[in-house]
């Protein structure tokens, strides 16, 4: 089953879920944003800032390792192994059977910015 990684982009100033700065839900993407909503109660689409874009950086990986690549390999400093990643308070796992099957479902609300469309008047 898929991981989906939600990367706190700290848009507005702030960790959105304290101590977490980086989530991680075995599940497909549309499904783990629904999962995100019912624990989080918002939207991980959202937008708090306009000039610091979206709230997380949200992508899917097949396999928790590769969900997990750039944090345990930043480049910088030394790499870390899963269980440094697990226990280190920042990163939050959730695998698939700890997902309720109430949080598999339901609409995302809007929230925060939310753009429709261009309304510029035309020339």
């Amino acid at each position: 089953m898929p991981w989906t990684r939600f990367l706190d982009m700290h848009s507005g100033g702030e960790l959105k879920q304290p101590p977490y700065k980086v989530v991680y839900i075995e599940a497909e993407l549309e499904q783990a944003k629904r999962v995100f909503y019912h624990r989080f109660s918002h939207n991980p689409d959202r937008v708090t800032c306009t000039c610091c874009g979206p709230d997380y950086n949200v992508d899917e990986s097949p396999t928790i390792e590769e969900a997990t690549e750039y944090d345990r390999n930043p480049g910088y400093g030394d790499p870390k192994t899963m269980e440094q990643l697990k226990s280190d308070g920042e990163h939050l796992f959730i695998p698939a059977d700890l997902i309720g099957s109430d949080e598999k479902y339901g609409d995302l609300p809007e929230g925060g910015y939310v753009w429709k469309g261009s309304k510029w008047p035309k020339k």
